[in-house]
């Protein structure tokens, strides 16, 4: 009643096999969807942080539609999911796992990630992996019924109007990712959108050139939040 409240429950897969593998001491996968149905039957917003998505082991199209269907049926309403990131000791204990799950998983890893024995990883999948991927879970979610990213808590924010306009770029900013597009323009509209986040006044009202005066916002970007503005 006091906050606008939005929950994720961290799912990395609902195959028990390598839940077990790889997450041998956490919380059982019935007992988290269990939690969600609760939360969600109690009007808060739930999903699933479907993280880290495991490659070749756990990124295959039925796999992925199995955690969304279970995330549906337990009354989540929405994705945010991503791969698999090596970095520090996380990366050896990842690889020892897969090594256990699936010994022929190593070879394929070193090739993916680019590590060569004696080495470090690639801290994280290609972009062209990352962007096929998000593609592979948003097709899914139409499918199911559920968002492929997490709505943001706007309701009590002091500026409303500045995050919802925060968001729509950030969700263009998604899309531009699955898309591949030019890192240029991907970073145009992230930093639109982190520097009307941050403003310590509304948009409202605002005209495209007082847009473009604010440190960030570039002129096309500044159009399309001006078109925003009045829509919204």
């Amino acid at each position: 009643q006091r906050a606008d409240v939005r929950i994720v429950i961290s799912l990395s897969n609902v195959d028990e096999k390598l839940k077990r593998t790889f997450e041998p001491r956490s919380p059982g996968i019935k007992r988290r969807l269990k939690m969600m149905a609760s939360l969600a039957n109690g009007g808060i917003p739930v999903g699933t942080s479907l993280m880290p998505i495991l490659p070749f082991i756990g990124d295959r199209k039925d796999q992925i539609e199995e955690a969304i269907r279970a995330t549906k049926d337990h009354g989540g309403t929405y994705i945010v999911a991503g791969g698999l990131t090596m970095a520090g000791v996380q990366a050896e204990r990842s690889l020892d796992a897969a090594r256990e799950y699936d010994p022929s998983t190593e070879e394929k890893w070193r090739k993916f990630f680019n590590w060569r024995e004696g080495g470090q990883p690639n801290y994280g999948p290609t972009r062209k992996y990352n962007a096929n991927l998000g593609l592979r879970v948003r097709e899914l979610c139409v499918k199911h019924g559920v968002l492929d990213r997490m709505p943001r808590p706007i309701r009590y924010a002091k500026f409303p109007l500045n995050k919802r306009i925060a968001e729509k770029l950030l969700l263009k900013v998604y899309d531009l990712e699955l898309e591949q597009a030019h890192t240029s323009r991907v970073w145009a509209y992230r930093k639109a959108a982190w520097a009307i986040d941050e403003l310590s006044y509304s948009v409202e009202g605002k005209s495209e050139k007082e847009l473009q005066e604010i440190e960030g916002i570039g002129a096309s970007v500044a159009q399309e939040i001006e078109k925003m503005i009045h829509e919204l």
